[in-house]
């Protein structure tokens, strides 16, 4: 037991710049603007928005329009999980494609569900937002953050 917890402390580690950290407090800034940078989205100044005009010039037909009031169906949203590549994810960390793929016979009743009420009411079941992370060692001689742990989002996807 006391030698497992030995290997889960950290007595140093990398910070972004490549600088030996070894304090605890030191070590615990790092952690902490590893997670900041991760999660943070990166600012939109330097961003080209002249192709923003040349899109919103653009124009649907009637039919076109009428087809967004129509809800959607159980078929289209198996079809658009069925086609997306394997390796994506809804978000940063999320479950890949391939988790829902291998999986569908279990999930699809309920992922479905959710797809439509989330279209219904424009809201997201509140379940959906619950997360555990959970940090799993990723390599035994860690530098760094993103060597260190990986983290894994665990979204409850739970109906009614």
């Amino acid at each position: 037991m006391r030698s497992h917890q030995a290997q889960n402390k950290i007595t140093s580690i990398r910070d972004g710049s490549g600088k030996l950290i070894e304090d605890p407090d030191g070590i615990k800034e790092v952690v902490i603007q590893f997670y900041k940078d991760l999660f943070t989205e990166p600012s939109c100044e330097d961003c080209d928005l002249s192709t923003v005009g040349n899109i919103l010039d653009q124009r649907l037909k009637d039919d076109e329009v009428n087809m967004f009031g129509m809800p959607i169906t159980a078929k289209e949203i198996e079809r658009v999980m069925l086609h997306m590549k394997l390796e994506k994810a809804p978000g940063p960390n999320g479950f890949t494609t391939e988790f829902y793929k291998s999986s569908w016979n279990d999930v699809k009743e309920t992922f479905i569900d959710a797809v439509k009420i989330f279209f219904a009411t424009n809201n997201m079941h509140r379940k959906v937002n619950n997360t555990a992370i959970t940090l799993i060692p990723k390599v035994q001689q860690h530098q760094t953050m993103k060597e260190f742990y990986t983290s894994i989002w665990l979204p409850f996807l739970q109906t009614g």
